[in-house]
């Protein structure tokens, strides 16, 4: 499968953190961005139910390389992920 640009939508859904291609803006993670295998995979913005937001890299799903991670009231931080888990990040 080719990869494409789209919206995804990451939520626990029977006990399992997933991607989805339909969601609720208030409530589920929110990508934007290049998708293959309906996971994120390349070039993106996620958005977290909270306001935050990450823009950089995804592989397989998860934040790959640098990125930019910005608060609602403007902190912005430069992690480089390698492997990551799933989007978590600490105030």
């Amino acid at each position: 499968m080719s990869s494409s640009q789209g919206v995804l939508f990451l939520r626990v859904e029977n006990g399992e953190l997933n991607w989805f291609e339909n969601g609720n803006d208030d409530s589920d993670g929110k990508y934007i961005g290049e998708i293959k295998n309906g996971k994120p995979n390349g070039q993106g913005t996620y958005t977290f139910p909270d306001g935050k937001k990450y823009g950089g890299k995804f592989k397989d799903g998860k934040e790959q390389g640098q990125g930019t991670l910005t608060t609602p009231d403007g902190f912005t931080d430069v992690p480089v992920w390698k492997e990551s888990i799933h989007f978590y990040f600490v105030d």
